[in-house]
């Protein structure tokens, strides 16, 4: 890939990547096990009536109103995880906690971090983009937000080469439709 970037003209200011399977390895397959086990440690610290299956619903519920929301709205069928976590503490207690919200999301992001490793090679690669000037940037379809995700990429030793990060959930449209490009190929210019 290297010598591959290296033969680009000079014209080329900016090298855009994937972040999941591209910058960052997951050491879990498939990625939802992850989110059962955030499910398993939420109906662990609740206790009862609550269990990983009944946690796992709710989510799975709560997020599927959200994505048809943002459908609804012109966006794709895209999910942010801030106000998932807010309506699924919600429908699992009956009322908001602002502190199971925020041990939910630490929960996460602890879970993601040790699922995540650079991909091998990737720092040396953009360690060389970087010297080169090229503008780096990255483009996920995720329902994490900017600030999850690069705390994911900082946690993993990449978090200082990427310049800009788009996330289809903080724009309510993804890559496959297109539509998430679209949008970054306008801001970058």
């Amino acid at each position: 890939l290297r010598a591959k970037l290296d033969q680009l003209p000079p014209r080329i200011r900016c090298i855009s990547f994937d972040v999941f399977d591209t910058l960052l390895a997951r050491c879990v397959e498939p990625p939802d096990s992850l989110q059962r086990r955030v499910c398993a440690k939420i109906a662990a610290k609740l206790g009862a009536p609550h269990s990983t299956e009944s946690v796992w619903q709710a989510r799975c519920s709560v997020e599927n109103e959200l994505r048809h929301a943002c459908q609804m709205r012109g966006g794709d069928h895209e999910c942010h995880f801030e106000p998932l976590v807010e309506r699924w503490v919600e429908r699992l207690l009956g009322h908001a906690d602002a502190d199971l919200i925020a041990w939910v999301h630490r929960c996460e992001r602890q879970l993601e971090t040790l699922a995540l490793s650079a991909k091998p090679g990737m720092i040396e690669l953009l360690q060389h983009l970087r010297s080169r000037k090229l503008r780096i940037i990255a483009v996920s379809d995720m329902y994490l937000g900017d600030e999850h995700i690069r705390a994911l990429l900082h946690d993993c030793g990449l978090g200082e080469f990427i310049d800009q990060l788009y996330v289809s959930a903080d724009y309510g449209v993804g890559k496959y439709s297109g539509r998430l490009h679209a949008h970054v190929l306008e801001i970058e210019g």
